[in-house]
């Protein structure tokens, strides 16, 4: 059972807690002993279910946030993302396209988790972007972790250093 919020017309539960400030889109949902607080806005068809969204954090596309997770301080969780399992992403970070980070630790500073990256443990901060089909628990700080990747550890195509701007750098020999 729940109701629509008067900022935005999104589905709020019972149970759940959202402020006045805060929007919920239209198509958005709010469910569970969920929390969202502050200008945070829930927008789309994005669900949140017992966690909280707080400060001016963004959940938007068709993006999930469960499982006592937390989204705060100008943190995106956009398109197809999952955070989950008590994670906190917060800071600048962005968690986009189909990643998932169920870390039960922190995705925090300027990270970047993106494509079908799972990040499944570590805490994740700094300038990290992580991309491809990283599937990994490492605690990161810096660098591109963009390969085709499991478990911890670094692989080829991995480089955790400070990449001063430059993410990705394409050159081709032939049409």
């Amino acid at each position: 059972e729940g109701k629509p919020h008067p900022n935005g017309g999104g589905l709020v539960a019972a149970t759940a807690t959202v402020e006045a400030g805060a929007w919920v889109g239209p198509d958005a949902r709010v469910l569970g002993d969920s929390k969202v607080l502050g200008n945070a806005r829930i927008e789309d068809f994005a669900v949140i279910r017992d966690s909280t969204v707080k400060d001016d954090a963004v959940v938007s596309g068709h993006a999930v946030v469960f499982g006592q997770s937390t989204v705060s301080g100008r943190a995106k969780v956009r398109d197809h993302a999952v955070i989950k399992d008590q994670t906190t992403i917060t800071g600048d970070a962005r968690v986009l396209e189909h990643a998932v980070v169920a870390t039960r630790k922190t995705c925090s500073g300027h990270v970047v988790v993106k494509g079908v990256a799972s990040v499944y443990g570590g805490n994740q901060r700094g300038t990290a972007v992580i991309d491809g089909y990283y599937a990994k628990g490492n605690e990161i700080d810096k660098g591109k972790w963009f390969t085709w990747s499991w478990g911890q550890g670094k692989n080829p195509g991995e480089i955790d250093e400070e990449f001063a701007g430059l993410l990705a750098d394409y050159t081709f020999d032939k049409d």
